[in-house]
């Protein structure tokens, strides 16, 4: 759904789409702003139907070209992982590094996409 999105809370510009702030935008909007409450509605329906729904794990819509990032920033933030590993340990140990682009490739074939304000969101699945 697109149109006259430029004052909506979300829009084709926004590139992480949590459920829950979806939740609590539609809560907001009960009282008017039918295209918009239309569109979070559409997309929260589709969002429910991601695996992860009630699982107790945060969904969230990745807008599509800034999904690698995304993906990169929460391998970094959430696991411990080094991007190199440390170099005290023996050879040939001390070459490896962490494969981002094959870990960003295995999450990205885990999701769906999800069409919103001209924009392709992903969700995981």
């Amino acid at each position: 759904m697109s149109g006259n999105s430029a004052g909506w809370k979300f829009n084709r510009n926004s590139k992480v789409i949590p459920y829950k702030e979806v939740d609590e935008r539609l809560a907001e909007l009960a009282d008017g702003r039918k295209l918009e409450f239309k569109a979070l509605s559409e997309i929260r329906r589709k969002m429910q139907t991601s695996l992860n729904w009630g699982q107790g794990i945060p969904v969230v819509m990745l807008r599509e070209d800034a999904f690698d990032e995304y993906v990169r920033m929460f391998i970094d933030e959430e696991h411990d992982v080094n991007k190199e590993f440390p170099g005290d340990v023996p050879w040939p140990f001390n070459h490896m590094t962490f494969h981002y682009e094959a870990a960003i490739k295995e999450f990205r074939d885990g999701c769906f996409v999800v069409p919103f304000d001209g924009a392709n969101y992903l969700v995981r699945s």
